[in-house]
């Protein structure tokens, strides 16, 4: 069906925020022709919005103004749904045009289901573009772990101390291992003299050495990746 109604905006309704309150934008309908024309209007997400009319007529040639109310919301920029409209529209038939007791929603609907080649459509995408007191609000909670270990960069003290944690660590890892090489060594010993069906207690305590490996090797890979973290962001600030 050709086109008899024209919208404007034709693409996209772009809603400025803030959004904790009603946000309106408007949509112009022209009737490009020489007849009568009816419109309807859809969303995609009906309870968000509030059209006001949702369908109507227009004279020919004639003009006649939406509004589209968006409900007040939080705005989250990691939301993906994306909201639609559409702008159906189609001239009257003669009888139609005369019929004073014409409901143009229920007109639609009996067209859409048994003459669907006479209703023309045109659909638009919805655009958020967020206030400045939302934006801000984001940006102040931007604040990650890098940020706070880049900020303690400068302190030369600071990084002494975890460098010299490191590396004490560094020995205790080094001692534990020589432990718990010791006990697999003194358990294989005893299971090969006979008494593997005995689990001794040696056997409990290179478990227990182990996971003390485990955690202390954890702590230093942090401490090591904090300070380079510390090392990177003073080398940035120097250059």
């Amino acid at each position: 069906m050709p086109e008899c109604v024209r919208v404007d905006p034709q693409f996209e309704l772009r809603f400025e925020g803030p959004f904790n309150n009603v946000v309106q934008k408007t949509l112009n309908l022209t009737n490009i022709t020489n007849e009568t024309t009816c419109f309807k209007v859809k969303t995609t997400a009906p309870k968000r919005y509030c059209v006001r009319p949702n369908c109507g007529t227009i004279p020919p040639n004639g003009s006649a103004t939406v509004d589209v109310l968006l409900q007040p919301f939080v705005y989250d920029a990691n939301d993906k749904s994306k909201h639609k409209f559409m702008v159906q529209s189609m001239i009257l038939l003669k009888q139609e045009e005369s019929d004073p007791g014409l409901n143009v929603e229920a007109l639609f609907k009996d067209i859409e289901k048994n003459h669907p080649d006479r209703v023309s459509d045109t659909k638009l995408k919805c655009v958020f573009i967020p206030g400045a007191s939302e934006g801000a609000g984001e940006n102040a909670e931007l604040i990650t772990a890098s940020d706070k270990v880049a900020a303690a960069g400068g302190n030369n003290s600071d990084r002494s101390r975890l460098e010299a944690e490191a590396s004490n660590l560094r020995q205790d890892v080094g001692i534990l291992k020589e432990e718990n090489a010791k006990l697999k060594k003194q358990i294989e010993e005893l299971r090969a003299g006979g008494q593997g069906q005995v689990r001794p207690a040696g056997d409990s305590k290179s478990r227990v050495v182990t996971v003390l490996i485990a955690i202390m090797v954890g702590i230093v890979g942090g401490i090591f990746v904090g300070t380079q973290l510390m090392s990177s962001s003073k080398e940035s600030r120097e250059q």
